[in-house]
């Protein structure tokens, strides 16, 4: 149809000279309006030739990849990439919200493990402080040497109303001795004492299972070399 109009290159130069009249100004306008209508139709005629041949997609599946989009096209593509790219930022402060999880949670079992190693050696030096230790009594033994360095006897009498007792000795290791203890109730109840432990290096605390009764009790603390 574009064929019924004429795409006119030529316009009439105004000078100083053209007279400032409506139809002088109408015939130049006139040539502009058939131009445009020329290129109008040319174009949708152009366009509706290429989608006959297949060279232009109206859509975004296409395995020819000399086909050129259509103007709405553009907007869809621009919408999915859009839409493409929210996802991703989406997925993308996810993966960063786990990865801080687990950094956080790396760190959290680093800790766990440097204490555990900090106990586990705390605990092998106790333990070879107890082997040495032994060692040396089993050496002295060995030798014939005595490993007791001191034994303190005595008694300590805990009265109806009180459940603890304490006794002063004379000062030792506590890290070396032992308390041995027995005792005695002195009427119908059960209250013989169950407990007894160093409060420091000079003082014993007895412990007896309730404080109804009197109990009598004789210790023996034994310190070894």
């Amino acid at each position: 149809m574009y064929e019924e109009f004429t795409f006119n290159e030529e316009y009439e130069k105004l000078t100083t000279g053209t007279r400032a009249h409506a139809n002088e100004f109408n015939k130049i306008f006139d040539k502009l309006f058939e131009n445009d209508k020329f290129l109008k139709y040319a174009a949708d005629s152009l366009t509706t030739k290429m989608l006959e041949k297949g060279m232009i997609a109206n859509n975004l599946v296409t395995d020819n990849a000399e086909m050129v989009l259509a103007a709405p096209m553009g907007k869809l593509l621009k919408e999915q990439l859009d839409e493409q790219n929210n996802n991703f930022e989406g997925n993308m402060a996810n993966v960063n919200t786990s990865l801080t999880t687990i950094n956080n949670n790396l760190n959290t079992a680093n800790t766990n493990i440097n204490n555990v190693k900090s106990t586990v050696g705390t605990v092998n030096t106790n333990v070879s402080s107890i082997l040495n230790n032994v060692a040396s009594i089993l050496n002295k033994i060995n030798a014939g040497t005595s490993v007791i360095k001191s034994i303190q006897r005595g008694t300590v009498s805990m009265s109806s109303g009180s459940a603890t007792a304490t006794k002063t000795i004379s000062s030792v290791n506590i890290n070396k001795s032992i308390i041995l203890f027995d005792s005695c109730r002195t009427n119908e109840y059960d209250d013989s004492v169950y407990h007894a432990d160093f409060v420091n290096s000079t003082t014993i605390q007895f412990y007896k299972a309730s404080a109804y009764a009197s109990v009598s009790v004789g210790y023996t603390v034994i310190e070894f070399i």
